[in-house]
């Protein structure tokens, strides 16, 4: 079930030409490439702080890039199964390993597994203060609740059955619903977004769907009342969820590669382009997307993730890679640009 696996196959048939470049290329000033860790190729990232939690199919990695220009790797813990998603919060890196484990980075040269919670098969995660939302493949076929608060013991409060056939494969939180990305194998449609109250942990419940064209739905950011998913192939998708009830499709935007992984910050969104390397494109229109750069490095470009200042991207290849985040120009009256209205966001 691994996404870049999936992603080469279709490299395979769809893209044959397409050229791996000897050198990484670089267009305009965003992204900017601080460093790199080229360790072992590296399949997903996410990121807290100092440090950035790297893994490849079974390793997972902690790198301080407290030094951006030179990420250096000071702990790591063979987890001995193939990791699908991750994501940090409350001093903690939460793993979709088919089950959902808890792994304390306190001592980042040390990290250790302090909690575990048995699933049918946790695909993703996504964690919003003192809870973890966990998309299922196989036996819940939807969204499970987890109270972290207790990081050692994870306990279920709540859970919604809505995807029949069809597999969670992403899943981003933002205060009172669930935003869940799921494809279907066996079945039509292929692929879509399912919008989950979840107000009241102990009882979610789907409030809203919506069918995407394409085969691919494979993550999911938000931003400002919008929802940009990855659609592989066909580019990112871009849904107007101001109605959670009615999530609407408003465009596709298209990529270079295939549309994988997008992470959101900054009114910016990265996309992890695969063969296209890693895209930014400026969402002051929300609804039309446009890129402003890429970077563009041998071999498969698996993830993307902004945290704060720096963005990290996992790389086949060229391994973890740090960038500077982008920030959109500011007018003197500290709005940004290309949104003069009294609900733009103001500079610090």
């Amino acid at each position: 079930m691994q996404r870049p696996q999936r992603a080469a196959q279709v490299v395979a048939l769809v893209v044959i030409g397409v050229c791996s470049l000897a050198e990484p290329a670089l267009a305009q000033d965003c992204p900017e490439l601080l460093g790199q860790w080229s360790g072992d190729g590296v399949l997903r990232v996410t990121g807290a702080g100092a440090y950035a939690y790297a893994s490849n199919e079974t390793m997972f990695m902690v790198a301080d890039v407290s030094g951006p220009a030179a990420p250096d790797l000071v702990g790591q813990l063979d987890l001995g199964g193939e990791l699908q998603d991750m994501t940090a919060a409350n001093g903690h890196v939460f793993v979709a390993i088919g089950e959902m484990w808890v792994i304390d980075v306190s001592e980042p040269t040390s990290p250790q597994i302090v909690g575990t919670f048995d699933s049918y098969m946790a695909n993703c995660v996504a964690v919003s203060g003192q809870y973890a939302y966990l998309g299922e493949g196989f036996g819940v076929h939807g969204l499970l609740v987890v109270d972290v608060s207790t990081p050692s013991a994870p306990e279920q409060v709540g859970s919604v059955d809505f995807l029949g056939d069809a597999i969670a494969y992403a899943v981003a939180v933002s205060e009172h619903h669930a935003f869940v990305t799921w494809m279907n194998f066996f079945g039509s449609p292929a692929a879509g977004l399912t919008v989950i109250d979840v107000s009241t942990p102990s009882a979610p419940s789907a409030v809203g769907s919506l069918a995407l064209p394409g085969e691919s739905a494979d993550s999911v950011a938000l931003y400002r009342g919008y929802a940009y998913v990855g659609g592989g192939i066909l580019g990112v998708h871009v849904v107007d969820v101001t109605n959670p009830a009615a999530p609407v499709a408003v465009g596709v935007v298209a990529m270079s590669g295939y549309a994988g992984p997008v992470s959101v910050s900054g009114g910016y969104l990265w996309v992890a382009d695969y063969y296209g390397g890693v895209r930014v494109m400026d969402l002051k229109d929300p609804e039309a997307p446009v890129e402003v750069g890429y970077y563009d490095p041998p071999e498969f470009l698996n993830d993307v993730h902004v945290a704060g200042e720096l963005a990290f991207a996992a790389n086949l290849e060229a391994g973890l890679l740090v960038f500077e985040t982008c920030e959109l120009p500011v007018f003197a009256d500290g709005f940004e640009s290309g949104n003069t209205s009294a609900w733009s966001a103001t500079a610090p």
